[in-house]
């Protein structure tokens, strides 16, 4: 695990005893420091090109020179997550990466080879290792197996919508839209509606009508994961069969069982901590599920 320190705090008490507590974020926090200039579009693309191609042009071989970031190379293309049209203007290579990943679970990650002296950009689909499938060992975190040393769990459907209309910009008939339903089951009072401005997404000379549309399904998308239900559990976990970087790692589809709280829960592992003390050695705190505030600072913490 690779990270960049960008905080040290030093203290001093009455006896002497000096305190470092140094802070960074994951090499993932590179992509914050490049920023989406104008508008890009993106026509019929796996997912995972569309990432390695926002990589290459803003980071690997910008237009211009003073952008570009020493030894960052793209992984190949596995072509990954699912085809759309989409198109985005302005915010970080983040932000729209942590976009695209909630909406179409699609994971991103950069690992650093030391051997190899440079940085290599990865996106993926996550690794579903719930107990619910047979094709790779399941990981279950559980209480009963004293995994689990300290949990929180955390559940609120106040913000949640199912069906969004989308409206784009406007042509002599009205302005072009589409209707985006997760699920048609939901009806009457479990039925909730979002309306999403998409004035400033603009219909490319070149597009179709069927591609704009697209364009317009993958705003819908996107604005539904962000009102979806949060679902959050942050536990201090601490496995004796179970080894992060080799069982589990961030990204994974895991399943989680608390018997206290009768709560058993399929989630994606959103962001591990580590915790390091001459006391208590390493511990990992490992934060499963969607939470609407943090969903686009998701870079993982060391501490």
């Amino acid at each position: 695990i690779s990270a960049l320190i960008e905080i040290v705090e030093y203290s001093k008490d009455e006896l002497g005893n000096i305190l470092i507590i140094v802070k960074g974020r994951t090499l993932e926090c590179i992509l914050t420091f490049r920023s989406i200039i104008g508008t890009e579009v993106f026509k019929n693309k796996n997912i995972t090109t569309i990432m390695y191609n926002l990589v290459t042009k803003h980071i690997i071989n910008p237009d211009e020179e003073s952008r570009v970031i020493p030894n960052i190379e793209n992984a190949e293309d596995e072509l990954g997550g699912p085809v759309i049209t989409t198109q985005r203007t302005g915010n970080s290579l983040y932000s729209f990466f942590t976009m695209l990943s909630a909406s179409y679970n699609v994971g991103f990650r950069i690992h650093l080879d030391i051997a190899g002296g440079r940085l290599e950009f990865i996106s993926y689909n996550y690794t579903n290792k719930t107990i619910n499938q047979s094709v790779v060992p399941p990981v279950i975190f559980s209480n009963d197996t004293e995994d689990i040393i300290s949990d929180d769990y955390y559940l609120n459907d106040q913000n949640k919508c199912t069906i969004a209309y989308v409206e784009g910009e406007a042509t002599d008939e009205g302005r072009e839209s589409v209707i985006v339903n997760k699920d048609e089951s939901k009806i009457g009072i479990y039925r909730r509606e979002l309306y999403v401005d998409a004035r400033d997404l603009q219909k490319d000379p070149e597009m179709s009508s069927q591609e704009y549309e697209e364009t317009l399904y993958s705003r819908g998308m996107s604005r539904l994961a962000e009102n979806d239900t949060v679902e959050n559990f942050t536990g201090m976990i601490n496995s004796n069969h179970l080894i992060f970087g080799t069982d589990y790692d961030v990204g994974d589809m895991v399943t989680m069982v608390d018997t206290d709280f009768n709560v058993q829960t399929d989630s994606i592992i959103e962001k591990v901590e580590f915790v390091v003390s001459p006391e208590e050695g390493v511990q990992i705190s490992t934060t499963l599920g969607k939470s609407l505030p943090s969903i686009y600072r998701r870079i993982n913490q060391l501490s």
